[in-house]
């Protein structure tokens, strides 16, 4: 099975491969509200979901792709952010924050941590800036390990910043 693609149907909750071949589309996994998701290893994604529903927090879920086994990892409070995974396994993630303007953060587990029995909190993470409107996608620059934070400023002025691992926008 060749598949570099998954689709997350947040309606419903699916999490579906879909194949290179053009043979079509089957469902790895459920997961309500999911919103980001990125591949950990080409068995594996996190994925970022509201499982619990609107306004009661945000869950960091591993899924497996070929058992459909979900493993949770971290509960958060705010909306669902995006997801960005650095070559070190470090976790990165923003956690929106639709009610307070101005306080979302960008925040980082380290990949060590992800592989503990316990669900981590925000407190576990470390905070490598604060003060976002709110956040819609994250990439990490593969040469230098800089973070791209598209800031969605809901009803306000958007902006995409260049954030170093450091904090320093």
């Amino acid at each position: 099975m060749l598949f570099r693609s998954v689709i997350g149907e947040s309606s419903n909750g699916d999490l579906l491969r879909v194949m290179l071949d053009g043979s079509g589309t089957a469902v790895v996994g459920n997961l309500a509200n999911n919103y980001d998701a990125i591949f950990e290893s080409p068995t594996s994604m996190l994925v970022s979901a509201g499982t619990c529903g609107f306004g009661c927090g945000n869950d960091l879920v591993r899924l497996d792709l070929t058992s459909g086994q979900t493993t949770f990892l971290a509960n958060l409070v705010g909306a669902s952010g995006p997801l960005a995974l650095s070559d070190s396994g470090d976790l990165y993630t923003v956690v929106v924050d639709f009610q307070n303007p101005g306080t979302s953060r960008l925040i980082r587990y380290e990949g060590a941590q992800l592989t503990g029995a316990s669900v981590l909190q925000e407190s576990d993470a470390t905070l490598v800036l604060g003060g976002l409107a709110g956040g819609s996608s994250l990439a990490i620059d593969p040469v230098f390990g800089n973070l791209f934070v598209a800031e969605s400023a809901f009803g306000g002025n958007s902006r995409i910043l260049e954030v170093e691992p450091d904090g320093t926008v």
